[in-house]
């Protein structure tokens, strides 16, 4: 499935996966690399830290 959604995007996969009951979110770390600073409010890392289920970061380097 797919859709647009309005809002934060880490916000919104949260609370899509809360409202669907999903059991993993899988998402890229697009972005996530350098230091700490830049890392921590990444996309990735604020659906890890606020996500109701397991999640799996995908090493998208290799991809770019």
């Amino acid at each position: 499935r797919s859709w647009a959604e309005s809002g934060g995007p880490a916000e919104r996969v949260v609370a899509l996966a809360e409202q669907a009951r999903v059991e993993e979110i899988v998402t890229g770390s697009g972005g996530t690399h350098g230091s700490w600073w830049r890392v921590r409010d990444s996309v990735p890392n604020l659906v890890l830290r606020h996500a109701p289920c397991s999640v799996m970061i995908v090493d998208t380097r290799a991809a770019q």
